[in-house]
């Protein structure tokens, strides 16, 4: 007799073949994009990795104040081994396009869609790269994902509150980006659900406040301020200094650290000089003056075509200055660029026409999207910007994306609904393609 088998459940037979491209993913970047051991640690890597190897022997972090204290706790867990960190954090990106899949579906009642937008996440080289690098994007990108899944799909239980708050303080110790966004998170949570969403509310609140009172209390005990991690005013001064349309060029945040370090013994007295310089930078150029600098370059920096991953092929910018895949052959690189190139286009075109059907299938969520790339884009025309700080905007794309791609309807009816995300398409191609020949 033949068995009829087991009939999983369509969230388990999706997760199975998530973490299967995932993994067949990160072997094609590990043996096609150089091996880990031929790619040298870039910046904040090789800081994360020597607090990370001081943690593990049981010695003081010694991490500067200006960055949150988790992500070098993720890799001492692995004492110093980088494969068991590529490992988590390719399990982490399985799970984050799980999650991106089920928040589709749920979104949009499409498993079509779901599949697309997940696809995007896994086979985008400029995000799924990561996670063989040692920067806390794939950590922060998961936290961020599962606060729009327990948003999405919990919001109805109260209990659920308690994870929805601790993802957010875990998100808050990852990477200095949701703070101010917080209270958005919360009014989300809120609205329309009545004293079972106070109850999560509150609930959230405590596990929000549990998660990172300790980590306040010890620097208000080291260093005289309750923070998380206090970059603001350096990445903004940096930020108004930088003059070039892409990251790495005439690249002077090495320089602007070194300054604010010997600028005076505390933590507290650096950031209050800080602040008095971007004041008075402010001043001297005015506030128009220096509004029109930072939309004339933020926004190129932002979304240029040349991501991280491309930056570290042959020919990259970071791959030229002795760093990157050193062991790739110049045309894999090649490949690899027009590859992800093709990808990038693709989606930041039909993006924001697909945001036009999200909005048609859930106006709520939709809003919140909308909110919170407002919210991004508000603080990238200030502070100091690399291609990676969009990792965190691109699933909100890749989710846009999916449903053009899939949707029954194809483009929107013609008039505003169509020329409004065409502006859009053709804005976002400029700023990635266009920085080096636009005035």
């Amino acid at each position: 007799m033949r068995g009829r088998g087991l009939a999983l459940p369509s969230g388990f037979r999706a997760a199975g073949w998530i973490a299967a491209i995932a993994v067949a993913v990160q072997a094609l970047l590990l043996l096609w994009a150089g091996q880990p051991s031929s790619r040298p640690l870039v910046g904040d890597e090789v800081m994360y990795w020597d607090v990370a190897r001081r943690l593990a022997a049981g010695q003081p972090s010694g991490l500067d104040p200006l960055w949150p204290p988790l992500y070098p706790y993720f890799l001492a867990v692995a004492g110093g081994d980088a494969r068991v960190i590529q490992a988590l954090q390719c399990a982490l990106l399985a799970a984050s396009a799980w999650l991106l899949y089920d928040i589709t579906v749920r979104l949009t009642r499409s498993v079509r869609a779901g599949a697309v937008a997940a696809m995007l996440l896994l086979l985008d080289p400029q995000v799924a790269a990561f996670a063989t690098y040692f920067w806390p994007e794939i950590p922060h990108l998961f936290l961020l994902l599962s606060i729009a899944w327990i948003l999405t799909a919990r919001r109805e239980q109260p209990w659920w509150g308690l994870p929805f708050g601790a993802a957010i303080g875990l998100a808050l110790l990852t990477k200095n980006l949701l703070e101010p966004f917080v209270p958005v998170l919360f009014g989300a949570w809120l609205i329309g659900s009545g004293r079972r969403g106070i109850a999560g509310a509150v609930f959230a609140a405590i596990a929000l406040a549990a998660t990172v009172a300790p980590v306040a209390i010890e620097n208000r005990a080291r260093h005289g301020a309750y923070f998380l991690g206090d970059s603001a005013a350096f990445n903004v001064l940096v930020g108004l200094r930088d003059t070039e349309r892409r990251n790495f060029v005439n690249d002077t945040v090495g320089t602007e650290f070194a300054r604010y370090a010997d600028s005076a013994p505390t933590h507290v007295e650096r950031v209050a000089i800080l602040r008095q310089q971007i004041r008075a930078f402010v001043s001297d150029r005015g506030v128009i003056d220096t509004l029109i600098a930072q939309l004339r370059r933020q926004y190129f920096r932002l979304f240029d075509r040349e991501s991280f991953f491309a930056d570290q092929l042959p020919g990259g910018i970071l791959f030229n200055g002795g760093f990157g895949y050193r062991g790739l052959p110049p045309w894999l690189g090649v490949a690899w660029r027009l590859f992800a190139t093709l990808l990038y286009a693709g989606v930041l075109v039909t993006a924001p026409f697909g945001a036009v059907h999200l909005f048609r299938h859930a106006r709520g969520p939709a809003m919140l999207a909308l909110t919170y790339v407002t919210y991004v884009l508000a603080i990238s025309l200030v502070v100091h910007l690399k291609t990676r700080y969009r990792v965190q905007l691109l699933p909100v794309f890749y989710l846009s994306s999916a449903l053009l791609l899939t949707g029954p309807s194809g483009l929107p009816a013609a008039g505003a609904p169509r020329i409004a995300p065409a502006v859009c398409a053709v804005a976002l191609l400029l700023l990635a393609f266009g920085g080096a020949w636009l005035p």
